[in-house]
């Protein structure tokens, strides 16, 4: 199965809402080769896939497919909850998490552990009824903008950690020894870029979300890299068997943010174009580290009890 077209936007879904389906955006149906629904959009199982895989994978199920079965001139993928906007919030209204940023790096000298993220990109949270509107939006913004700048590479803003690494925000994000396989990996596999992957997990920020917009042959080119790296982490671990190692699930979306970094920088010291944009956030019941429901008083007051 082949689709053409200038732009393809793929949005993974994992569960039944509602789906955007206008040009450029493709609504793509995450783990489909596992679930006993059918949401009725494009699967990720179609074609040339690793459906299959998706508990490892998460999100990058449906960047895999994109990769091997849309021709476009540009490629990214959004989550069905977060997506890129051209928009952006009054930076006042930025200013309470840039005082939390500051103050877990004060409480940092007394109080261990004691980090917070600050965002370089505004989020702007919106309620469901209002995604088609950013969505078409962004879409006439994605196409004015490759006109007039001719940009290479989209991404999130940096994800900012006030007191750890990047490469000890993952080490206690998902834990066991990853890292010692990794870095075999990438020293053995892209020695060339080795250097850049160790001071990357040195800095105290990342390209969060595996959320990218690049050119065809940019996007072929990340593809290549990340897929070649995770696919010989997993199969160092699980050794080519479907049965799902709960131990190491979400692992692979977690070192693929490692890897989204490591293509970034790595294109922009060769001269690529690249653009930050800003966030816009679907509101919702969500779970995991990328969302906290507390109060920013609430945070510093956790910070001072820890």
């Amino acid at each position: 199965m082949t689709k053409d077209c200038k732009i393809a936007i793929g949005i993974a879904y994992h569960k039944d809402g509602e789906f955007y389906r206008k040009y450029p955006y493709i609504p793509i149906q995450v783990g489909a080769a596992l679930s006993t629904v059918d949401l009725g959009i494009q699967r990720d199982d179609e074609g040339n896939n690793i459906s299959v895989y998706n508990p490892y994978y998460s999100e990058l199920s449906a960047t895999y497919w994109l990769w091997k079965n849309v021709n476009a001139d540009y490629k990214g993928l959004f989550h069905y909850r977060r997506f890129l906007t051209f928009r952006s919030n009054y930076f006042i209204k930025r200013l309470p998490t840039l005082g939390l940023y500051i103050a877990s790096k004060i409480a940092a000298m007394f109080i261990p552990d004691s980090r917070c993220f600050f965002p370089h990109f505004s989020t702007t949270k919106l309620s469901e009824d209002l995604v088609a509107k950013y969505l078409s939006e962004f879409s006439m913004d994605l196409q004015k903008d490759i006109e007039q700048n001719n940009i290479d590479c989209y991404t999130l803003g940096s994800m900012r950690h006030s007191t750890r690494s990047v490469r000890t925000h993952i080490n206690l994000g998902i834990g066991g020894k990853h890292f010692e396989v990794l870095d075999k990996i990438i020293k053995d596999s892209y020695p060339e870029i080795y250097n850049l992957y160790v001071y990357t997990l040195k800095q105290n920020k990342i390209y969060a979300y595996n959320i990218i917009i690049a050119k065809e042959h940019y996007y072929d080119e990340y593809c290549t890299m990340l897929f070649n790296i995770l696919g010989d982490y997993r199969s160092y671990y699980i050794n080519g068997t479907t049965t799902v190692n709960k131990a190491l699930l979400r692992d692979l979306g977690y070192i693929g943010e490692i890897i989204t970094n490591l293509f970034v920088h790595k294109i922009i010291n060769e001269g690529a174009k690249h653009k930050t944009l800003n966030c816009a956030f679907v509101e919702g019941n969500v779970t995991g580290l990328s969302y906290n429901p507390d109060s920013v008083w609430k945070r510093i007051i956790t910070l001072i009890r820890q």
